[in-house]
């Protein structure tokens, strides 16, 4: 049942006693897209404004991101029932949108880490496990898909490409 209708668009309606209600002016275009990357970010919203950033200097068009606490370590990390399912959405996300270009970050003081306490806040051994993180995981994606792959560590600096 429309309950009102506003330039002849419902903004809200009812279905099996469920209430929707419009919150937004825009939805999903309707046009697919290739993405020209896809990013894996932790979730720390402290980099929020770095990864905005990188993105707008890349001329990223449309890309993938998935945030996951950790980033890449996540995908380099011992649980491998987790490596698997972020592999899988990896997978799924580069078939859908054939992304050209995966990009993989870490950052300092991350809790999925254990801040940068668990290096007893040395910046040098901090940025080493960080290092080794990110190989790991460029090496098993490098298994699994012939696209490149690029390392980011952002510290409260910027974001740092480890070549």
């Amino acid at each position: 049942m429309i309950v009102k209708l506003f330039r002849r668009k419902a903004v809200s309606f009812q279905s099996r006693n469920m209430n929707w209600k419009k919150t937004t002016s825009k939805g999903l275009k309707h046009a697919h897209y290739q993405a020209d990357a896809l990013i894996v970010y932790c979730v720390d919203y402290r980099g929020k404004d770095a990864l905005e950033e990188f993105i707008l200097k890349m001329k990223f068009r449309c890309y993938d991101l998935i945030m996951i606490p950790g980033g890449a370590k996540a995908i380099a990390g011992q649980d491998e029932s987790e490596q698997t399912n972020i592999l899988n959405y990896i997978k799924k996300l580069v078939e859908l949108h054939k992304a050209k270009r995966i990009f993989i970050t870490t950052h300092a003081d991350c809790g999925a880490c254990g801040g940068s306490a668990a290096f007893n806040n040395d910046a040098k051994t901090e940025h080493s496990a960080h290092e080794q993180w990110l190989l790991s995981a460029k090496s098993l994606l490098s298994k699994h898909f012939d696209i490149p792959i690029e390392m980011y560590f952002i510290d409260f600096e910027g974001f740092w490409q480890i070549a």
